[in-house]
């Protein structure tokens, strides 16, 4: 998937370096955070979680994209020049903005669903709300 995304070679050999080494240390301003044991596969406590999670969420991003482009999904349009916005995102948190009828609940949904399984995130549907329509598995 990171091949997709557009990373080269070089990072995607980077970031799996830091998921299967033994140990690992984050630079953050020129200071060492320490060396820490990466757990089996990226948990949320693992410092580096939040930096894997915004580089596969915009492979999210290009999905939804992709969905608006082919008329599959319509965004709500802000402002006076009426940006149509679908997705916004903040820091591990995504909440899509849609119209609220049910082609925009099915066609996010088909694309959440694809998004997990490319990315084998794990998406709780019982916690979400489109349009105060729930959407379940």
């Amino acid at each position: 998937m990171l091949e997709k995304l557009g990373l080269c070679k070089k990072w995607i050999n980077r970031i799996l370096a830091c998921l299967t080494s033994i140990f690992i240390s984050i630079l953050v301003n020129d200071c060492s955070t320490g060396e820490f044991r990466p757990g089996k596969g990226i948990r949320q406590e693992n410092p580096l979680a939040p930096f894997f999670f915004l580089i596969v969420s915009g492979g999210l991003a290009k999905m939804i994209r992709q969905t608006k482009k082919l008329n599959m999904l319509q965004g709500v349009k802000v402002g006076s020049t009426e940006l149509e916005i679908c997705m916004l995102q903040y820091a591990d948190d995504i909440i899509f903005i849609c119209e609220n009828n049910h082609q925009n609940v099915n066609s996010l949904k088909v694309v959440l669903v694809c998004f997990k399984v490319i990315s084998r995130l794990k998406i709780n549907f019982h916690k979400s709300k489109i349009g105060g329509i729930g959407i379940s598995d």
